[in-house]
């Protein structure tokens, strides 16, 4: 639901952007994705490991993803907002 969301919102941001824009947000959720694969199949594995190693290690590898994709795109979109956020602030 949150990565439909995520690439719903990309490509109608998108549309406003250069189709070369447009792309390269696709590649970049595309690769997004990828990651959330093998996260899953990491726990998948992971079912024959220690459950508390596991959980460790699923959080510590989720913040990291959630702390570089909230920053990335608050540079991304900051970078097309920059006037109206300034205007805004």
């Amino acid at each position: 639901m949150v990565i439909k969301i995520k690439i719903y919102l990309a490509i109608r941001i998108g549309n406003y952007l250069n189709i070369k824009i447009r792309n390269y947000l696709v590649i970049r959720i595309l690769d997004y994705l990828n990651i959330r694969i093998r996260i899953y199949l990491a726990i998948r594995i992971g079912n024959y490991l220690n459950i508390k190693i596991r959980i460790y290690l699923v959080i510590r590898i989720l913040d990291y993803l959630n702390i570089r994709i909230r920053i990335y795109l608050a540079i991304r979109i900051g970078n097309y907002l920059n006037i109206k956020i300034r205007i805004y602030l």
